[in-house]
């Protein structure tokens, strides 16, 4: 029921998904929680999950290793039609015992494509991860088609529009957002996406990216927002006083991710979680930290009489001044 290693041992965080012995281990689970009123942890009342271990399926077994060859034509390549395989099993089983119910499935890591040949009943819903992997790097205008195509190809597959695990993560101390994006790519998948688990792992995301945050929850809701007066008004209530240079600041962000002449010689980021340092000095040219460091002191001054203001700009603003160190040091490795 594991995964065989190169050695001969098994890996005993990972099931074989071409063994009888894990079909039939999940197919017991549901058995014990829908007619029996047990529990299972991969069973509600309502559906089973499908999701492998946080890690690449990797199984050496003859039957995985011609799998693998069939599919992606490397046994350390992608997996995803040794899943789909037993998915499709999956889902007839549960089809013929348990008609009412539903088989959920999260293509991942190496087993995130779509294997059209493969047919289900209709009984299957999908949530597709790494589909823009992670959102700021790679959800620009020129990637949105490759995203997309994989949603329509799984939507055409499942029962119902399928829901997307989306992961937000840049990290950097740098100053950025990218609201317009967001709304331009929930636009495009609102016919074919049922909506958006966010997968963020540090509080930056929430503070330095805080305005493209608060848009991409109202995006989920009505992906035709107006973001800039989603922005304005963001402004105006939050900021008193310095609301105007807030927006204007806020505005800069936006330009330098969205617009900025980087992203005319990129064709996609590689996953991963910070913003690449090469990249660094690019988008925060001097000239743009210079205009960033303005305003952000032009606000401080402007609700120096209101701490409440303050407090707000000082929580959206908390990494600048480790911004402004770091790009004085990569700007002076720049500098002949």
């Amino acid at each position: 029921m594991f995964a065989l290693n190169r050695d001969g041992t098994r890996d005993f965080r990972m099931f074989c998904y071409s063994s009888q012995k894990t079909l039939d281990y999940l197919l017991e689970g549901c058995e014990r929680v829908w007619d029996k009123g047990g529990a299972a942890s991969w069973v509600t009342s309502t559906c089973v999950t499908v999701s492998p271990g946080d890690s690449p399926v990797v199984c050496n077994c003859a039957a995985c290793r011609k799998t693998f060859a069939e599919g992606s034509g490397t046994p350390n390549g992608g997996a995803s039609l040794i899943m789909a395989t037993l998915v499709k099993r999956m889902c007839e089983a549960v089809k013929q015992w348990w008609p009412d119910k539903k088989v959920i499935y999260l293509p991942y890591w190496n087993y995130d494509a779509c294997r059209k040949e493969v047919r289900y009943p209709d009984n299957l819903v999908v949530m597709s991860a790494m589909t823009t992997y992670p959102m700021p790097l790679n959800a620009q205008r020129e990637n949105f088609e490759e995203a997309i195509q994989r949603l329509r190809d799984f939507r055409a597959q499942a029962c119902v529009p399928v829901t997307i695990w989306d992961y937000c993560v840049a990290w950097t101390y740098g100053p950025y957002q990218y609201p317009h994006l967001v709304r331009d790519y929930y636009q495009a998948v609102k016919d074919i996406s049922a909506g958006a688990f966010l997968n963020g792992l540090w509080l930056g995301e929430w503070t330095n990216t805080a305005p493209t945050m608060y848009v991409w929850m109202r995006v989920l809701w009505n992906p035709d927002l107006d973001v800039d007066a989603v922005l304005d008004e963001m402004c105006e209530r939050l900021y008193g006083k310095a609301g105007g240079t807030a927006r204007e600041l806020m505005q800069l962000e936006c330009d330098v991710w969205e617009k900025g002449e980087w992203t005319r010689d990129r064709i996609k980021q590689p996953g991963g979680w910070p913003v690449p340092r090469r990249l660094f000095p690019v988008v925060f040219s001097p000239d743009v930290v210079q205009r960033m460091e303005s305003l952000r002191n032009k606000a401080l001054a402007e609700v120096a009489d209101d701490p409440i203001a303050r407090q707000r700009f000082l929580y959206w603003t908390w990494t600048f001044d480790a911004f402004l160190d770091e790009t004085k040091a990569i700007h002076r490795k720049k500098t002949p």
